[in-house]
């Protein structure tokens, strides 16, 4: 079994010295992370469950170490208000686990050498129904849960994305819409408009002409 892991806020001023299980505790272990938050006004952690939001049970700070679900964490370097740390007691526990018997005949299924003694066996077998995930869920009902959240995320997400690439069209239309160029229609304009300045032309032209009469009648 892997050990257990903590990792420090790129901004702390302290970081972690070490992270070790419990043995006094270990029954405290949970299936979830923790974030632990320092407060220096009165020299006290914040530990709270990342998968819940609650605060963490059972936990001690005595100045040197910080103790919470079946693990221990100690510090280098002075803490400061708001460092703020990740401990991971049991994501990696299965790491690193290798199958040691090969032979069933070597397995300790029951508590006396006798035939038909299985009781091992049957409390193991009955680990799958028991609440052991968060005190609370089996571990078949919190695979469960697991794949029916990834589920419904990947289609929100998809249903997001297919709405959102939705309104992308719509504004790309109304935007091509607003400065596209129609070169026919504005071909035809320009035509119009030269032939309006040609006949505003004439107007002016004749009226000159009638003017230059008229002051040379006068004359």
């Amino acid at each position: 079994m892997q050990s257990p892991q903590a990792y420090s806020y790129q901004q702390n001023s302290a970081t972690v010295g070490s992270i070790a299980l419990d043995p006094a505790r270990i029954d405290d272990l949970q299936a979830t992370d923790y974030t632990a938050t320092y407060n220096a006004d009165d020299n006290e952690f914040r530990v709270v469950r990342n998968d819940n939001g609650k605060p963490a049970e059972n936990f001690n700070w005595d100045g040197t170490s910080l103790t919470f679900g079946g693990v221990s964490i100690e510090f280098n370097g002075p803490l400061a208000d708001g460092d703020k740390f990740e401990a991971q007691p049991v994501r990696r526990g299965g790491a690193g686990m290798n199958l040691n018997i090969d032979d069933v005949d070597k397995i300790a299924a029951g508590l006396e050498a006798s035939p038909g003694d299985n009781r091992n066996v049957l409390e193991l077998q009955d680990l799958q129904s028991k609440p052991i995930v968060g005190g609370n869920a089996s571990v078949s009902s919190a695979y469960g849960g697991i794949v029916s959240d990834v589920g419904n995320r990947t289609n929100i997400t998809q249903v997001n994305l297919d709405a959102r690439q939705g309104l992308t069209d719509q504004l790309r239309a109304v935007q091509q819409s607003e400065s596209g160029v129609n070169l026919d229609e504005e071909a035809a304009n320009l035509i119009r408009y030269q032939q309006y300045y040609q006949a505003n032309a004439r107007v002016i032209d004749s009226a000159t002409t009638i003017m230059d009469t008229i002051l040379g009648l006068r004359s």
